[in-house]
């Protein structure tokens, strides 16, 4: 796959993993800008899209209708 994410990987985190992996996998990677271990979570600018737009956007689509992306922190309307 273009996630270079083995056959039959699922991603479907307890709250707990979630957390953890978001914190030790991806945000400390993120802030120190080194790449994260596999691309499963887009950036997107969420406010300059409309919330229909967001599924095709996501690099990994799970069976539950939950997608994770990174945005640039800012407000739609001032």
């Amino acid at each position: 796959s273009s996630t270079g994410l083995p056959p039959g990987f699922r991603f479907y985190p307890t709250d707990e993993e979630l957390i953890v992996e978001l914190i030790v996998h991806y945000l400390r990677r993120r802030a120190a800008a080194a790449p994260c271990p596999a691309a499963v979570i887009a950036e997107v600018d969420i406010y300059k899209l409309d919330p229909w737009e967001l599924p095709s956007r996501a690099v990994f689509e799970g069976d539950n209708d939950e997608w994770y992306f990174f945005s640039p922190r800012d407000r739609k309307y001032p």
